[in-house]
């Protein structure tokens, strides 16, 4: 080599330092800055989609108090309960009706309190009675009084430092009119409960993000809710409006834009402000700017690093690097160009390859085997060649659809060379290759599926009928054995009642004839007919317990078994007796057939203690295996529990008759009902220290 050479090089290699230290330098500044402006506009359009997620959430959580609001104004049927409950109308069941009105309110999460204020002002029913109506509560009522309407206070708090909002709703007999005032219905809303934790969730991890709401109030900004870097500052925490540089400041001021600013730690930061429509209210969602550019001044330190070693050792390596790229990139393109022509040549679906006017340019082995063309011969056909003719007329219509919309699936008919027809679907999309417009077609033959669909619609068509069937048998076997059922009460026991009835007369008008022996006999034929007639009412009772129709609603076992008592307390007793009843008892179901279900148990209750000088019931509820059970205990005879599992069968008895006399059938219709409410069964007992019935039911309206 020589020196005039060796110079010539040096120079290029001095050249190519110099270009590679500018361009890293300059592209190194563009770069970062590029990155700035990138990460700024994201964090903006982040923000702003936050800020308007929690402007809808809250416009929707108002509109829906409101609503509920609204629901209670024109809820004539509670109205009127509450209307009769003032003027001491049915008070007992008014107040029960109310009440459960009110509790049902409270289980929305955001309600704290439901107070119900009669026309005179006077509070009538307090959901809450530690929590008392403040003075602002109080304009409130005034307020929805004066105005006849709803009136929906907001955020404040009172002398208790309890930060809330009130729900006025006033109580006309008749609201369309606004007559007949029945007084007001005042909720307290608890924005601890919902508000907050909804308004204050950020959706994505972040380490100082925040989310404020804030109003203006007089020449300050007021903070709404709680902040994350300042306990209690809800309603407390203000800002002068003199401070523009403050975000909450600028927020209030109406500018919408991104906004740099600092918040109320001092802290530069970066936010967006909306309003929230229908309130005086404005949420801003910021985070900290030192967080947002964290990356960039990183990266910064990391190009400048870079841009010093790269110029160090890329006089070294560029020749070298390049080179081996270009092998690598050589080989790796051959490679994939092998691997996609694999994968088109052996594709379990016909691929084509056609210019715009429909020409044929390119097709995979799936398509030479499919239509039964030579590969040669089938790239000289015109795509409408393998169509039927009555389904070419389409083709121009498709691909003019294709080309609108860059991409097109339809389902049509073609042909193979042999002339047979098949369905196929296919999806289409124009692509470009070396600059020139294709249109890429992949084709699969649907035959196999639209048989498979044919045969799931003869299936169909068939269990429709079979259930048409099954449900006409069903009809015919409840009309026999309702007609059973009729001639079972009809024919027996009309027999019954004229063989007791005669037996009654023998014994008023031939009780001096009869000797003792046949008074005797007669009572034995009036105790069982008697008998009969209990059994034949139990065996219809638990007849219509699997026929009757199952109503699910609100059911007060509570009230139910008082009731139920009641009426076992009228009959004259020669012993003591001892009833518990647990309230709170509440479930759902059909009140008649637990009504049925109750009285048979108690009666057992009773019956089986009958022996006892101290009869002792208790019905209550507990939690057993996470699932609320009701059972009923008596201290009566007890049985043992080896012959526990007969125990609900029909005519199965523990006790002789002589001892305990009964029809064998009540617990039978017991558990029917408890299983017809999708409800379980169980008993535990002990001889001589009595028994427990255990019981379920659905702890919802399923």
């Amino acid at each position: 080599m020589t020196l005039s050479s060796s110079k010539k090089s040096a120079n290029l290699l001095l050249a190519i330092f110099i270009i590679l230290t500018l361009f890293l330098c300059i592209g190194g500044n563009g770069l970062y800055r590029y990155q700035k402006k990138a990460i700024t506009i994201e964090k903006h359009d982040e923000l702003a989609a936050i800020s308007k997620l929690k402007v809808d959430q809250i416009v929707s959580w108002r509109k829906e108090r409101l609503e509920n609001a609204r629901s209670i104004y024109n809820n004539q049927a509670i109205v009127t309960h509450i209307n009769q409950y003032i003027q001491g109308i049915d008070h007992y069941v008014n107040y029960l009706t109310i009440s459960r009105w009110m509790k049902a309110i409270l289980e929305e999460p955001d309600y704290s309190m439901v107070t119900l204020i009669d026309p005179s002002g006077k509070i009538i029913i307090n959901s809450n009675p530690k929590k008392t109506l403040t003075e602002s509560g109080k304009r409130i009522i005034e307020q929805a009084e004066l105005c006849k309407d709803v009136v929906f206070s907001d955020l404040h708090k009172d002398n208790d430092n309890y930060v809330h909002i009130d729900l006025a709703v006033p109580l006309y007999l008749n609201s369309e009119i606004k007559e007949g005032f029945s007084g007001v219905v005042f909720l307290r809303i608890d924005p601890e409960k919902f508000l907050y934790p909804m308004v204050l969730s950020w959706p994505t991890p972040s380490r100082t993000s925040e989310i404020l709401l804030v109003r203006r109030d007089g020449d300050s900004v007021l903070y709404l809710s709680e902040l994350r870097y300042k306990q209690h500052s809800a309603l407390r925490l203000r800002k002068s409006m003199t401070d523009t540089h403050i975000l909450s400041v600028k927020a209030v001021s109406g500018i919408t834009d991104v906004l740099e600013g600092i918040d109320y730690r001092g802290i530069k930061v970066l936010g967006v402000s909306c309003p929230v429509s229908g309130s005086s209210w404005f949420v801003v969602t910021k985070v900290d700017i030192d967080e947002i550019y964290h990356p960039i001044y990183t990266f910064a330190i990391w190009i400048f690093i870079i841009t010093f070693l790269l110029i160090l050792i890329a006089a070294l390596i560029i020749y070298v690097v390049w080179t081996g790229q270009l092998h690598k990139l050589e080989r790796e393109r051959k490679a994939l160009q092998q691997h996609f022509e694999y994968v088109i040549k052996y594709a379990n679906d016909i691929i084509c390859l056609a210019d715009l006017k429909g020409n044929i340019y390119e097709v995979n082995d799936k398509a030479v085997n499919t239509y039964g063309y030579p590969y040669k011969e089938l790239l000289k056909l015109h795509l409408s060649q393998l169509r039927p003719v009555e389904h070419k007329d389409t083709l121009d219509q498709q691909l003019k659809l294709l080309n609108e919309k860059d991409g097109h699936i339809y389902e049509t008919v073609h042909i193979n060379k042999r002339g047979e027809k098949f369905p196929v679907e296919v999806s289409g999309r124009i692509m470009v290759i070396m600059g020139v417009a294709y249109i890429q077609l992949i084709i699969r033959d649907i035959t196999e599926r639209n048989l498979a669909v044919e045969k799931l619609s003869a299936s169909e068509k068939f269990l429709e009928q079979r259930v048409d069937e099954r449900t006409f048998q069903l009809q015919t076997a409840n009309k026999e054995l309702e007609a059973f059922s009729y001639s079972v009460s009809h024919d027996l026991r009309a027999p019954l009642c004229n063989i007791d009835g005669w037996s009654m007369v023998l014994l008023e008008h031939s009780y001096e004839n009869l000797d003792e022996q046949g008074l005797k006999y007669l009572g034995y034929v009036r105790d069982e007919t008697q008998r009969m007639r209990h059994l034949i009412d139990a065996m219809l009772e638990l007849s219509r317990v699997s026929r009757t129709a199952l109503s699910k609603v609100d059911v007060d076992l509570t009230v139910l078994a008082q009731y139920i008592t009641n009426h076992l307390l009228k009959v004259p007793k020669d012993r003591q007796i001892d009833i518990i009843i647990q309230p709170g008892m509440v479930t759902f179901g059909d009140p008649n057939m637990l009504e049925i279900a109750l009285t048979n148990l108690l009666d057992n209750a009773y019956k089986f203690t009958g022996k006892q000088s101290l009869t002792h019931i208790e019905v209550g509820q507990s939690v057993i295996d996470e699932k609320k059970t009701f059972w009923i205990r008596d201290n009566g005879a007890g049985f043992d529990m080896a012959n526990a599992k007969n125990l609900f069968g029909a005519f199965q008895r523990m006790h002789t008759q002589t001892d305990f006399p009964g029809t064998g059938i009540g617990l039978a219709t017991v558990q029917r009902i408890i299983h017809r409410h999708n409800g379980h069964i169980w008993t535990e007992s002990k001889i001589d220290q009595g028994t427990t019935f255990f019981f379920t039911l659905p702890e919802d309206k399923e």
